[in-house]
């Protein structure tokens, strides 16, 4: 397990926290769409896992989930240039995010995707970002600030969202716990991506990607 205090976390809480699926005009005040950079993880063995974690969870999630595999770098937030709330974000600073991360000229990597593990609203499949490039693809996009989310970044592959409050009793034993060998996953580029506000677990939708450049070779 990669990440046991996130774990140990969850098992200590009496009860995950539910979802439901409606509209949450409390957290997207009317904005439609919401903003995150991240990287594809849509793959055969990848979601082989996740039909597998899902499956242990049937009934205990929301459905359907329709967002594609993907590991999240940083979120945005909601796309305007009002700037009324914390979690707005302008055109003007998406775009000087794209020039940093060209900019970075991150080469092709590979990261790690594990087993299951649990935050308190959502299972998810365990990333090991063991050559840090990840966090020089975060580092790159927040330019020494940070989110206007508080929780510690913990790279992963999202199973699904809790659509109650299930004793977590019940769940931990349905999760992974197996012993899963490590699936390497190639990233070859980066993406920034949206999603409807108003609906929980729509699919993403690709704005821009920005390839990573392969080293030239010597003469």
């Amino acid at each position: 397990m990669f990440y046991p205090d996130v774990w140990n976390e969850f098992v200590r809480r009496p009860r995950c926290l539910g979802a439901q699926r409606r509209d949450y005009p409390e957290w997207h005040k009317g904005r439609p769409r919401y903003y995150v950079w991240a990287v594809d993880a849509e793959t055969a063995p990848v979601d082989a896992r996740l039909r597998r974690e899902r499956a242990a969870l049937d009934g205990r999630l929301v459905a359907p989930y329709t967002r594609h595999a993907h590991i999240t770098v940083a979120a945005c937030g909601f796309l305007t240039d009002a700037a009324l709330h914390d979690d707005d974000v302008s055109a003007a600073r998406l775009e000087a995010q794209a020039r940093r991360l060209e900019a970075l000229a991150t080469p092709p990597f590979t990261v790690e995707v594990g087993g299951a593990n649990s935050f308190a609203s959502a299972p998810f499949l365990e990333v090991a970002d063991r050559d840090g490039a990840l966090a020089r693809l975060r580092a790159a996009v927040l330019d020494g600030g940070g989110e206007y989310r508080t929780t510690p970044y913990v790279p992963h592959v999202t199973i699904g969202i809790y659509d109650g409050p299930h004793p977590t009793a019940a769940i931990a034993p349905r999760l992974g716990r197996r012993d899963d060998a490590a699936i390497a996953l190639n990233v070859s580029r980066i993406g920034l991506y949206s999603y409807a506000a108003a609906s929980l677990g729509s699919p993403l939708r690709l704005e821009r990607t920005i390839p990573f450049a392969r080293p030239a070779r010597r003469a």
